[in-house]
């Protein structure tokens, strides 16, 4: 019995010493596919910058003259829709719109009421429209004056930085003068 105990400590110990012996197995690597592999990429050189202090004496470098030009940009014109049309003022500028309400949020720069005509023109806006809503703080009123941030519901689309223009009720033209019939003579 003692000899069979021998036998298989001798053999755990042959196959520990094997397995230490064997390198570790690697997993299987696959081969990469012929057109997916590229050449490698050229190295060159990175010259080095000298440290500063460390220039050998004598080899001085010469500055080159830089020579400023001041060119003048023209101006840019003044756009547009910033300027009233004749029988507008200036009510104020869009400060946002809230699409899913139609909302135009604006802080007046001119009284403002209700069934008022406003002109909204911008880069890419221009609409005409009554004002047939006016909010201050989610509380409809009639009208509201200058400094005042005001809501103004709106049919048409406008953007932020639009102009908002009052329409002026054209004053009534004089009509021209119609020439006089002279008076009929009496059927008789």
């Amino acid at each position: 019995m003692a000899t069979a105990k021998k036998r298989k400590v001798k053999k755990t110990k042959a196959r520990a010493a094997r397995r230490k012996a064997k390198p570790a197995r690697r997993p299987a690597r696959r081969p990469a596919a012929k057109a997916a592999r590229r050449p490698a990429a050229k190295r060159t050189a990175v010259k080095k910058r000298p440290v500063r202090g460390t220039k050998k004496k004598g080899a001085t470098k010469k500055k080159k003259a830089r020579i400023k030009i001041k060119v003048k940009m023209p101006q840019p014109q003044s756009f547009p829709w910033r300027e009233p049309l004749p029988g507008e003022t200036l009510i104020g500028v869009v400060d946002d719109f809230l699409t899913h309400l139609s909302v135009t949020l604006v802080t007046l720069q001119a009284p403002l009421a209700v069934g008022d005509t406003i002109h909204v023109r911008g880069f890419t806006t221009d609409l005409t429209e009554k004002v047939s809503s006016l909010q201050i703080e989610h509380q409809p009123v009639a009208q509201a004056n200058a400094g005042q941030d005001v809501g103004i519901r709106m049919v048409g689309k406008v953007r932020k930085h639009d102009h908002i223009y009052k329409v002026n009720a054209p004053a009534p033209a004089a009509q021209p003068p119609q020439p006089q019939q002279p008076p009929q003579p009496p059927v008789g």
